[in-house]
């Protein structure tokens, strides 16, 4: 035997062995789907698996990971089928039954109610026309009208084109044919009518709140100087506490300053009162800042 013929057989042997699969394309036959080895998961290994009932899958040496579900008109009551069985499936403009597993499962083709419509053979429902459009028949294949531009909806079911109406404040659409608006989310808005899209919420930045018509303004004239005051008495007390060794002392003014530091950061509409408090609260802390460290100071040379 040559040395090529060795090489040919050892190549062979490699590939055969187990958790080399990967190398190997998978195929299934009629009836079957390609799957996940769920025992192998990690692996990547794959197994052929039967239609069940209802399905089928007529391919040869195929790949697919899904078995198609039986056209309504027609039904599968055995496990890898590669075909349904039955009669004629329905036509456009027309749904029943699909999935069926059994010749009593199988049910008349109806037609498509007003307002919906099915261009496809064999489907199991009608869709709605889309917003802007409408269907005044019964069994239709198509829709008539054009459908509503981004920004603005139609009624559902509708049997007349043309019915398109503007999204309102706060809503949008941003696609042909909706049939509703929804909201802006979170951090965005849009004051107009007929919106296709929203905008983000403008950033006021510190001692500035968002308004309802979403501008930005001033919590109060003075704010800014209580919230940098209050900031300032922080700082010194956690350094008079640090260094001096008097933390307990100094708990309560820290705490004090670090609610007013927020609040007046990130405050809403303030009123004199609540403003003329925190400055208060400030000056408070300010005269026992310097009464504890003349109090505490030492005396002794």
């Amino acid at each position: 035997m040559s040395n090529q013929q060795l090489l040919y057989l050892f190549l062979l042997k490699c590939l055969s062995l187990p958790g080399t699969h990967a190398y190997v394309q998978k195929t299934c036959g009629p009836g079957q789907r390609l799957a996940v080895n769920y025992r192998r998961r990690r692996s990547g290994a794959k197994r052929c698996l039967d239609c069940g009932t209802g399905r089928y899958q007529p391919s040869q040496k195929h790949t697919i990971g899904e078995c198609w579900v039986c056209p309504s008109g027609k039904y599968s009551g055995s496990l890898k089928a590669s075909q349904c069985l039955g009669g004629a499936v329905c036509a456009p403009g027309r749904y029943g039954k699909i999935g069926a597993t059994s010749p009593s499962q199988v049910t008349a083709c109806q037609d498509c109610e007003l307002g919906r419509y099915q261009p496809v053979f064999g489907q199991g429902e009608c869709l709605v026309c889309p917003g802007g459009q409408g269907s005044n028949t019964t069994g239709s294949r198509q829709c008539t009208g054009t459908p509503c531009q981004p920004g603005y909806y139609g009624a559902s079911l509708a049997t007349l084109p043309g019915q398109c109406q503007a999204c309102p404040p706060e809503t949008f659409t941003d696609f042909h044919g909706a049939l509703s608006c929804q909201a802006c989310p979170n951090g965005q808005y849009t004051l107009k009518t007929g919106s296709s899209s929203c905008q983000d919420h403008p950033d006021c930045g510190a001692y500035n709140y968002l308004q309802e018509d979403y501008t930005c303004a001033e919590c109060h004239p003075y704010i800014r100087y209580v919230g940098a005051s209050a900031c300032a008495l922080l700082i010194l007390a956690i350094l008079i506490s640090c260094c001096g060794r008097r933390s307990c002392l100094f708990a309560g003014q820290i705490v004090a300053m670090l609610v007013i530091a927020i609040v007046t950061a990130n405050c809403g509409k303030t009123s004199d009162a609540s403003l003329y408090s925190m400055m208060g609260v400030c000056v408070y802390c300010l005269c026992q800042t310097f009464y504890l460290v003349c109090k505490t100071s030492p005396t002794e040379s």
